[in-house]
């Protein structure tokens, strides 16, 4: 084998070793965001980093929207909404502070 590619497959080696992707987990509420699909069809809710818990949909200014706990606000899109609830029954979303990716709903949202 050649000496370069020795770093390569060792990588390999030690990422099969390590089994999956770590969890992504919100440390506050437990919540593991790794089972959520999008509604639309475009794959995971998560990026394994950009989930995080959510308020609860409100009006502002006749328009409903949701907020992060770091103030980011979103206009609520009932599409955006994941296909299975929360499993802490809570709210959460998946995104940057621009985007909106993702909603994850408790079961009576």
């Amino acid at each position: 084998m050649r000496t370069w590619l020795l770093p390569i497959v060792s990588l390999l080696g030690l990422g099969a070793l390590a089994g999956t992707v770590p969890a992504h987990v919100d440390p506050l509420t437990g919540q593991d965001y790794r089972l959520f699909q999008r509604r639309d069809g475009g794959g995971d809710c998560c990026d394994w980093h950009d989930c995080r818990p959510a308020t609860r949909p409100f009006i502002e200014a006749g328009v409903e929207m949701i907020m992060d706990r770091a103030g980011n606000k979103y206009r609520f899109d009932p599409g955006k909404v994941a296909i299975r609830p929360s499993d802490d029954g809570n709210w959460h979303l998946c995104g940057d502070a621009k985007t909106l990716k993702c909603i994850i709903a408790p079961a009576e949202g």
